[in-house]
């Protein structure tokens, strides 16, 4: 699994795996990315360590 790190329009809501103060961390994907599916697991940045999630779709929240 590779890190999102650059910017482009496609966003992604990330449900984190560890307790976080937000229920939901959003990012955008890179332009030469697909979209990975709803369910998939991912590494994403976070200040200076990384946190592993899941890709929630926006319409879904998990509450």
């Amino acid at each position: 699994m590779d890190p999102i790190s650059s910017l482009s329009e496609s966003r992604l809501n990330i449900l984190p795996l560890e307790p976080l103060e937000s229920p939901f961390l959003t990012y955008r994907l890179p332009d030469d990315r697909e979209c990975p599916q709803p369910g998939t697991r991912v590494i994403v940045p976070l200040g200076r360590r990384m946190v592993t999630g899941i890709v929630w779709p926006s319409s879904h929240p998990p509450w």
